[in-house]
Protein backbone atom coordinates (compact mmCIF):
# COMPACT_ATOMS: atom_id res chain seq x y z
CA UNK A 1 0.00 0.00 0.00
CA UNK A 2 1.40 3.40 -0.98
CA UNK A 3 2.18 5.64 1.97
CA UNK A 4 0.66 9.11 2.08
CA UNK A 5 3.01 12.08 1.89
CA UNK A 6 4.03 13.56 5.24
CA UNK A 7 3.20 17.27 5.11
CA UNK A 8 5.26 19.78 7.07
CA UNK A 9 3.77 22.38 9.39
CA UNK A 10 5.70 25.66 9.25
CA UNK A 11 6.76 27.48 12.40
CA UNK A 12 6.96 31.24 12.85
CA UNK A 13 10.71 30.93 12.24
CA UNK A 14 10.13 28.93 9.03
CA UNK A 15 7.86 31.61 7.61
CA UNK A 16 10.18 34.46 8.58
CA UNK A 17 13.13 32.61 7.03
CA UNK A 18 11.24 31.90 3.81
CA UNK A 19 9.98 35.46 3.43
CA UNK A 20 13.49 36.84 3.72
CA UNK A 21 15.11 34.22 1.49
CA UNK A 22 12.40 34.43 -1.17
CA UNK A 23 12.89 38.18 -1.56
CA UNK A 24 16.67 37.73 -1.66
CA UNK A 25 16.83 34.74 -4.00
CA UNK A 26 13.95 35.32 -6.42
CA UNK A 27 14.26 38.49 -8.53
CA UNK A 28 10.98 37.64 -10.26
CA UNK A 29 9.10 38.44 -7.04
CA UNK A 30 8.59 41.92 -8.43
CA UNK A 31 6.35 40.51 -11.17
CA UNK A 32 4.06 38.97 -8.55
CA UNK A 33 3.79 42.31 -6.77
CA UNK A 34 3.09 44.05 -10.06
CA UNK A 35 0.48 41.50 -11.15
CA UNK A 36 -1.44 41.70 -7.86
CA UNK A 37 -1.25 45.52 -7.88
CA UNK A 38 -2.55 45.66 -11.43
CA UNK A 39 -5.37 43.26 -10.53
CA UNK A 40 -6.40 45.47 -7.62
CA UNK A 41 -6.42 48.50 -9.92
CA UNK A 42 -8.40 46.70 -12.62
CA UNK A 43 -11.01 45.43 -10.14
CA UNK A 44 -11.32 48.92 -8.70
CA UNK A 45 -12.49 50.08 -12.11
CA UNK A 46 -9.33 51.73 -13.38
CA UNK A 47 -9.80 51.76 -17.19
CA UNK A 48 -6.04 51.89 -17.78
CA UNK A 49 -5.58 48.24 -16.80
CA UNK A 50 -7.51 45.04 -17.48
CA UNK A 51 -7.69 41.86 -15.42
CA UNK A 52 -6.26 39.83 -18.29
CA UNK A 53 -3.28 42.20 -18.50
CA UNK A 54 -2.69 41.75 -14.78
CA UNK A 55 -2.71 37.96 -15.19
CA UNK A 56 -0.40 38.14 -18.21
CA UNK A 57 2.34 39.76 -16.10
CA UNK A 58 2.59 36.63 -13.96
CA UNK A 59 1.87 34.10 -16.70
CA UNK A 60 4.62 35.48 -18.94
CA UNK A 61 7.21 35.50 -16.15
CA UNK A 62 6.24 32.64 -13.82
CA UNK A 63 4.63 30.38 -16.43
CA UNK A 64 6.54 31.22 -19.60
CA UNK A 65 7.58 27.58 -20.06
CA UNK A 66 3.98 26.79 -21.00
CA UNK A 67 4.31 28.98 -24.10
CA UNK A 68 7.90 27.97 -24.88
CA UNK A 69 6.96 24.28 -24.85
CA UNK A 70 4.18 25.01 -27.33
CA UNK A 71 6.54 27.04 -29.50
CA UNK A 72 4.26 30.02 -29.67
CA UNK A 73 4.03 33.49 -28.21
CA UNK A 74 1.39 34.92 -25.90
CA UNK A 75 -0.85 36.95 -28.19
CA UNK A 76 -4.13 38.82 -28.52
CA UNK A 77 -6.08 35.57 -28.63
CA UNK A 78 -4.73 34.71 -25.17
CA UNK A 79 -5.98 38.04 -23.84
CA UNK A 80 -9.38 37.45 -25.43
CA UNK A 81 -9.69 33.98 -23.92
CA UNK A 82 -8.70 35.25 -20.49
CA UNK A 83 -11.18 38.13 -20.78
CA UNK A 84 -13.93 35.66 -21.67
CA UNK A 85 -13.08 33.38 -18.74
CA UNK A 86 -12.88 36.21 -16.24
CA UNK A 87 -16.20 37.64 -17.35
CA UNK A 88 -17.95 34.26 -17.46
CA UNK A 89 -16.88 33.42 -13.91
CA UNK A 90 -16.91 36.93 -12.46
CA UNK A 91 -19.48 36.32 -9.73
CA UNK A 92 -17.77 33.16 -8.47
CA UNK A 93 -14.31 34.74 -8.64
CA UNK A 94 -15.52 37.81 -6.76
CA UNK A 95 -16.88 35.55 -4.03
CA UNK A 96 -13.63 33.61 -3.70
CA UNK A 97 -11.63 36.85 -3.70
CA UNK A 98 -13.49 37.96 -0.58
CA UNK A 99 -12.77 34.70 1.25
CA UNK A 100 -9.91 33.01 3.09
CA UNK A 101 -8.80 29.48 2.22
CA UNK A 102 -9.84 28.59 5.77
CA UNK A 103 -13.48 28.95 4.67
CA UNK A 104 -13.14 26.23 1.99
CA UNK A 105 -15.92 23.63 2.33
CA UNK A 106 -17.13 20.66 0.30
CA UNK A 107 -19.85 22.75 -1.36
CA UNK A 108 -17.10 24.81 -3.06
CA UNK A 109 -15.76 21.81 -4.95
CA UNK A 110 -17.96 22.01 -8.04
CA UNK A 111 -17.19 25.70 -8.55
CA UNK A 112 -13.45 25.10 -8.18
CA UNK A 113 -13.65 22.22 -10.68
CA UNK A 114 -15.44 24.45 -13.19
CA UNK A 115 -12.85 27.20 -12.78
CA UNK A 116 -9.97 24.73 -13.09
CA UNK A 117 -11.37 23.21 -16.28
CA UNK A 118 -11.95 26.60 -17.88
CA UNK A 119 -8.54 28.06 -17.10
CA UNK A 120 -6.70 24.80 -17.77
CA UNK A 121 -7.72 24.91 -21.42
CA UNK A 122 -6.17 28.37 -21.77
CA UNK A 123 -3.12 28.47 -19.45
CA UNK A 124 -2.31 24.86 -18.52
CA UNK A 125 -2.15 23.12 -15.14
CA UNK A 126 0.51 25.34 -13.53
CA UNK A 127 -1.00 28.48 -15.01
CA UNK A 128 -4.42 27.66 -13.52
CA UNK A 129 -3.13 28.00 -9.97
CA UNK A 130 -1.23 31.18 -10.74
CA UNK A 131 -4.17 32.82 -12.50
CA UNK A 132 -6.69 31.85 -9.83
CA UNK A 133 -4.32 32.97 -7.08
CA UNK A 134 -3.85 36.45 -8.56
CA UNK A 135 -7.63 36.80 -8.91
CA UNK A 136 -8.34 35.45 -5.38
CA UNK A 137 -5.01 35.46 -3.51
CA UNK A 138 -6.27 34.53 -0.05
CA UNK A 139 -8.20 31.50 -1.29
CA UNK A 140 -6.31 29.78 -4.12
CA UNK A 141 -2.81 28.32 -3.49
CA UNK A 142 0.00 28.12 -6.06
CA UNK A 143 1.86 24.99 -7.15
CA UNK A 144 4.57 24.09 -9.64
CA UNK A 145 6.20 20.92 -10.95
CA UNK A 146 8.54 20.68 -7.94
CA UNK A 147 6.32 21.89 -5.11
CA UNK A 148 3.36 19.64 -5.92
CA UNK A 149 5.18 16.27 -5.60
CA UNK A 150 7.82 17.18 -3.02
CA UNK A 151 5.68 19.15 -0.60
CA UNK A 152 2.35 17.36 -1.06
CA UNK A 153 2.96 14.07 -2.84
CA UNK A 154 0.88 15.26 -5.80
CA UNK A 155 2.23 13.95 -9.10
CA UNK A 156 -0.65 14.58 -11.46
CA UNK A 157 -1.68 18.21 -11.56
CA UNK A 158 -5.33 17.55 -12.40
CA UNK A 159 -8.40 19.23 -10.96
CA UNK A 160 -9.00 16.68 -8.19
CA UNK A 161 -5.42 17.07 -7.06
CA UNK A 162 -5.79 20.84 -7.04
CA UNK A 163 -8.72 20.39 -4.69
CA UNK A 164 -6.45 18.22 -2.57
CA UNK A 165 -3.84 20.98 -2.59
CA UNK A 166 -6.43 23.45 -1.32
CA UNK A 167 -7.40 21.06 1.48
CA UNK A 168 -3.80 20.39 2.48
CA UNK A 169 -2.80 24.07 2.42
CA UNK A 170 -5.85 24.93 4.52
CA UNK A 171 -4.86 22.20 6.96
CA UNK A 172 -1.27 23.48 7.15
CA UNK A 173 -2.43 27.01 7.97
CA UNK A 174 -4.93 25.80 10.57
CA UNK A 175 -2.33 23.52 12.16
CA UNK A 176 0.36 26.20 12.24
CA UNK A 177 -1.95 28.84 13.67
CA UNK A 178 -2.72 32.17 12.07
CA UNK A 179 -0.30 34.00 14.40
CA UNK A 180 2.58 32.26 12.56
CA UNK A 181 1.90 34.38 9.47
CA UNK A 182 2.64 38.06 9.01
CA UNK A 183 0.93 38.45 5.62
CA UNK A 184 -1.34 36.38 3.36
CA UNK A 185 -0.85 32.79 4.69
CA UNK A 186 -1.50 31.23 1.27
CA UNK A 187 1.33 33.24 -0.31
CA UNK A 188 3.69 32.73 2.62
CA UNK A 189 3.16 28.95 2.48
CA UNK A 190 4.03 29.09 -1.22
CA UNK A 191 7.21 31.08 -0.52
CA UNK A 192 8.22 28.52 2.12
CA UNK A 193 7.62 25.65 -0.32
CA UNK A 194 9.37 27.50 -3.15
CA UNK A 195 12.53 28.17 -1.14
CA UNK A 196 12.78 24.55 -0.02
CA UNK A 197 11.82 22.69 -3.19
CA UNK A 198 11.92 24.92 -6.28
CA UNK A 199 15.24 26.65 -5.66
CA UNK A 200 16.57 24.13 -3.14
CA UNK A 201 17.50 26.36 -0.23
CA UNK A 202 18.05 24.49 3.05
CA UNK A 203 15.06 24.47 5.42
CA UNK A 204 15.06 25.94 8.88
CA UNK A 205 15.55 23.79 11.98
CA UNK A 206 11.85 23.16 12.61
CA UNK A 207 11.16 19.44 13.01
CA UNK A 208 7.40 19.52 13.57
CA UNK A 209 5.68 17.33 10.99
CA UNK A 210 2.21 15.97 10.49
CA UNK A 211 0.58 13.31 8.28
CA UNK A 212 -0.82 14.20 4.88
CA UNK A 213 -4.56 14.30 4.38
Amino acid sequence: MKRRKVVDIPSREDIAWATNRFNEAEPRAVFYKLATWLMERALAGNPEYSESEALSVLLLTWNNRFYVQRRRRFNEEDYRQLDDLLERHREVLDDFRSRSILTFVDSDRDQVRELFEGFFSVVGATGVAKALHVRAPSFFPIWDSLIAPKAYGIYNRAEENYLRLIEMTKWQIESAGEDVFTANPVKQIDEWNYCRFSIGLPPSDSEERAPGL
